[in-house]
């Protein structure tokens, strides 16, 4: 699955694995639990009447058996101060230290959902209650997924109260639980919200349905797409359409609004280029006749932009019939960057030829610098043989520019070679600045020989 735009939305808030290298040194309280910086700081500066109090030093001892991952010690040691010292300041955190421990050692599920139930219920005010809400959605996702519908109910009753913050942690768990039920309740909230952003994040939530619910899902986000009040969260809903890149509405979806001119521009060109991950046969003939007939041009190097990101024969073959037929210089420029990020072996190659070739010498340049892009000892050398040789100085100078561009040793050597070679002074300070762009102990090695070349001239 590719990257997305919101990630906080879409990654695990739950991580699991060694607590010994989460617990020191994260700071806030969180989940898996952590203690605050500010915390240790104060643990080490109290003074000494401070800390003899009896309940901070319990609490001091407990958390040692967090640290050391001794869950049996830390679930006695915060049991007996939470009995002895129960209007203690320390009661809600050694409270919460106690779930968690005892959670840790095996407890089950659904006695660890109540301990944290009980916690917020009793300490609602507490620093911890966001670390247990967030724990209680965990466990209850969990346990809905164990076939106990029950705590379904329960992340509902969470969502119904939730901030913004602690609702994306709610819905998310209800995306995975993924029945219609959980699904009706995200649509309503879409709907209820009245903030872009926050509508934004939740239709982001949407982006891992399976079986019978993905298509559910595609059909809402659809409906989102069309006709939602905000760009934003339209776009937001074509992006997030992308995830289901193996069901063919989605793409249909996609298409169609690229297709339709009543739609906003920047919407169509979206939506265009979120087709990269699909695999339809007739893909790329849909892409290359969109970029010939668009008349926007925005629309047509979406299109184009979104050939270069297909990979195989078909899209890099679709790129050169375009650039032969295109007669704008902005849309000739938006193949060739399309070109040197394909990953068609012979780009390096098509991009030379034109280089060579090309009438119009911005365009030409233009493909000199887009060569420097695609980082093969071809590639390179096709830019020291420009860089050598030829009349047209300001197409040498791109090409020593771009040999910059390929941050290797070998490009350090093609830049010395090239600037003892030159008689232009232009072509010798294009060979200064580029071996300071690259700037490694080579290139500082290889500007101090040119500097005692041009003293001893």
């Amino acid at each position: 699955m590719k990257g997305k735009t919101m990630d906080s939305l879409t990654s695990d808030p739950f991580p699991t694995g060694d607590a010994q290298s989460t617990l020191h040194v994260l700071p806030g309280r969180g989940a898996p639990p952590r203690i605050p910086l500010v915390l240790i700081a104060l643990m080490l500066l109290w003074p000494a009447t401070a800390l003899a109090r009896d309940d901070a030093d319990a609490y001091r001892g407990g958390y040692q058996h967090v640290l050391d991952e001794d869950w049996p010690a830390a679930t006695s040691a915060f049991r007996d101060l939470v009995a002895k010292y129960p209007e203690s300041d320390w009661t809600d955190d050694a409270t919460f230290w106690l779930c968690y421990a005892e959670e840790k050692s095996g407890n089950k599920a659904e006695a660890s959902f109540g301990c944290y139930q009980g916690f917020t219920d009793d300490h609602p005010d507490s620093e911890w209650t966001d670390d247990a809400e967030r724990n209680l959605v965990r466990l209850a996702r969990r346990l809905a997924q164990q076939g106990k519908p029950e705590y379904r109910d329960r992340i509902r009753d969470l969502e119904k109260d939730a901030d913004d913050e602690k609702l994306l942690t709610v819905l998310m768990a209800l995306a995975e639980i993924g029945d219609e039920r959980s699904l009706d309740v995200i649509f309503e909230r879409i709907e209820r919200a009245e903030d872009e952003h926050l509508r934004s994040a939740i239709v982001r939530v949407l982006d891992d349905a399976e079986g019978p619910a993905a298509d559910q899902v595609v059909e809402r986000l659809a409906a989102i797409a069309a006709a939602d009040s905000s760009l934003r969260v339209r776009a937001t809903a074509l992006m997030t359409l992308s995830e289901y890149d193996e069901n063919p509405q989605a793409e249909r979806v996609l298409r169609e609004m690229a297709m339709d001119p009543e739609q906003p521009l920047e919407l169509r060109a979206v939506a265009l280029n979120q087709l990269e991950d699909f695999e339809s046969t007739d893909l790329v003939g849909f892409l290359e006749q969109l970029a010939l007939s668009a008349d926007e041009l925005a629309l047509a190097a979406a299109a184009i932009d979104t050939l270069g990101e297909i990979e195989g024969p078909g899209a890099f073959a679709a790129l050169k019939r375009l650039f032969a037929a295109a007669e704008s210089q902005e849309l000739r420029g938006a193949i060739l960057d399309a070109i040197s990020e394909s990953e068609d072996r012979s780009a390096a190659e098509f991009l030379l030829q034109v280089a060579r070739s090309e009438p119009d010498d911005e365009i030409a340049r233009f493909a000199v610098s887009r060569l420097g892009e695609i980082e093969t000892p071809e590639a390179l050398e096709a830019l020291t043989d420009l860089a050598r040789s030829g009349n047209d100085w300001r197409l040498r100078a791109t090409a020593i520019a771009a040999i910059s561009e390929q941050e290797s040793d070998a490009a350090v050597q093609s830049l010395t070679t090239i600037g003892r070679e030159a008689d232009d002074p232009r072509l010798r300070r294009a060979v200064a600045h580029a071996l300071g762009e690259l700037g490694t102990p080579a290139a500082r090695e290889a500007l101090i020989e040119m500097l005692d070349q041009t003293q001893g001239d």
